[in-house]
């Protein structure tokens, strides 16, 4: 391919000629000689004081470097993915543009390009034509990820499940999330970032991952606590037993927090009149002490001094 061979009329007393490719007239083919760069069959009329002559065909291949380039896994990567490319049926392999290759020389190379690009190998093949193979990798986007905003909670609420983020079927991760719910107790006072991951299954597999932020307040008197009920005194030896109505028909979830947010104690109390609960002999300061049940939530505090 790119090459060419002449073919010449021998013949005397010739008035004019014209050169034929496949029984077709070549147009402005009118010369003694002929360049030939197609492949086909080749013949030439001549026209001479003694009639009209037809020349016995002449065949010409083309050959085009034989060079074959394939992809693993696929020619298509999500964004910021790889595909190795590979070129075979020749020798001297060159890769171009540059951009996105781990080699642009070899047999083999590894494309991660930005945006769909069009590469081409240059080699010489096993036939011995020299030539070029373009092979399109294409780059698909990943998935938009839309996630609402948050409202503040407060670090005394039960656990939740978090929702809202588009497209569903994603998963939620962040401090103090297993399977998509959130506990501000186990996540702690302060923002606190939430993230998104969703996966297009439906189409070619491409990732993506949003996040946002969640303020976790410690909320000292909210309306949906009560905080009557419940009655803590002192055993000694920094002993507690707390008390009252809620604890006697049903299982509570218990919750002990300290001011700034750390769990210390969060357990299921069978029915009973009363618990007692510990805390470590050299902490002093705010304690929150929640139970939470059918009935609602109960919660009172407790400070600690030397």
């Amino acid at each position: 391919s790119g090459g060419s061979c002449t073919f010449t009329c021998i013949s005397s007393g010739v008035i004019a000629y014209q050169w034929l490719l496949n029984s077709a007239i070549i147009p402005l083919a009118t010369n003694v000689s002929y360049v030939a760069t197609q492949s086909g069959a080749y013949t030439v009329v001549i026209n001479t004081s003694c009639g009209i002559d037809t020349s016995v065909a002449q065949f010409v291949v083309v050959n085009t470097a034989n060079i074959i380039v394939t992809t693993a896994p696929n020619d298509s990567v999500c964004l910021g993915g790889s595909t190795q490319l590979h070129a075979v049926n020749g020798s001297g392999f060159t890769w171009s543009p540059s951009t996105g290759l781990s080699s642009t020389s070899g047999a083999y190379t590894t494309a991660t390009p930005p945006q769909t690009t069009i590469y081409s190998v240059t080699g010489t093949g096993t036939n011995g034509c020299t030539g070029s193979v373009p092979i399109t990798v294409t780059v698909v986007d990943p998935p938009v990820i839309s996630m609402p905003v948050l409202s503040d909670i407060c670090i005394n609420w039960p656990p939740f499940v978090l929702t809202g983020a588009t497209p569903a079927g994603g998963t939620y991760s962040g401090l103090g999330v297993s399977n998509d719910t959130l506990d501000p107790q186990i996540a702690g006072t302060g923002s606190i970032m939430i993230y998104y991951h969703y996966t297009d299954t439906a189409g070619f597999g491409c990732s993506n991952t949003d996040s946002t932020q969640i303020n976790i307040n410690i909320c000292l008197g909210i309306a949906d606590q009560k905080t009557n009920g419940i009655k803590i005194n002192s055993i000694g030896n920094n002993r507690w037993d707390i008390s009252g109505e809620m604890l006697k028909s049903e299982n509570s979830l218990l919750t002990i927090m300290a001011a700034n947010g750390q769990l210390i104690s969060r357990l299921i109390v069978s029915p009973s009149d009363n618990y007692i609960f510990s805390l470590p002999s050299t902490a002093t300061g705010m304690y929150f002490i929640r139970v939470t049940n059918a009935q609602g939530n109960f919660s009172s505090k407790l400070i600690l001094i030397d």
